[in-house]
């Protein structure tokens, strides 16, 4: 049964938290860039600061759970969220990269086929 052995202290929280809200006013501000422009780019960037506040949010959940609470149980969970949020990136980085430049058609398909690549990963 995995156990969190080490005592964490209530500064340890600050990072994860602040590195969290941060995100989240960008994922809030690109997102509303996106309503506004009707934008792809400010999609592809509120998308990636969506998965990077998902991303961050589980980590200061996984120190919450795990080293206040002691329940490994909703720590693991939390856990296999972090790393979904950090494989779509696999998805998110190309759709950006091919919002953000201007690619001929090959580069375009090549791209588009490794956005869906990482998307069907």
């Amino acid at each position: 049964m995995p156990e969190f052995v080490r005592h964490l202290q209530l500064a340890q929280f600050v990072v994860p938290t602040v590195g969290a809200g941060v995100l989240f006013s960008g994922m809030a501000f690109y997102g509303y860039l996106a309503a506004k422009y009707h934008s792809r780019l400010y999609v592809s960037m509120s998308l990636i600061a969506f998965f990077a506040v998902c991303f961050v949010g589980s980590e200061t959940m996984i120190l919450g759970f795990g080293g206040f609470l002691h329940d490994w149980h909703t720590a693991i969970r939390f856990h296999q969220i972090e790393h979904l949020s950090g494989a779509m990136y696999l998805f998110c980085l190309p759709f950006f990269i091919g919002n953000i430049l201007d690619l001929g058609p090959r580069w375009r398909r090549v791209n588009t086929a490794v956005a869906f690549a990482g998307l069907a990963y």
